[in-house]
C-alpha cells in the first residue's frame, strides 16, 4: 500500500507540472497555479483509486434508510 501511495504521489507530482506548464503555453492567468493542482492531482487521485475497493483500515459504514453516515453509529433517525 505504501509503494502505491508513492507512486501515485510521483504521478500526481509529475501531472502538476504538466498541467503548469500547459496553462503557461495557454496563457492562463493561475497565479497560485490552483487549477494545475487541484485539477491535474486530483484526477491522478481519483483514477488511481482502485474502484469499489476501501482504503485498508478506513472504517466500514453502512448507510441505512433514514439514516446519515454519522447517524448510523448513534442510530439516530434524520430530522425531517
Amino acid at each position: 500500500m505504501r509503494r502505491a501511495a508513492f507512486v501515485l504521489g510521483v504521478l500526481a507530482g509529475l501531472a502538476y507540472l504538466g498541467c503548469s506548464r500547459l496553462l503557461l503555453r495557454l496563457r492562463v492567468d493561475d497565479p497560485l497555479e490552483a487549477c494545475a493542482v487541484h485539477g491535474g492531482c486530483s484526477l491522478v487521485g481519483i483514477l488511481g483509486a482502485p474502484p469499489g475497493r476501501p482504503a485498508e483500515g478506513a472504517p466500514q459504514v453502512r448507510a441505512e434508510a433514514g439514516f446519515t453516515r454519522e447517524a448510523a453509529h448513534s442510530r439516530r433517525p434524520l430530522a425531517h
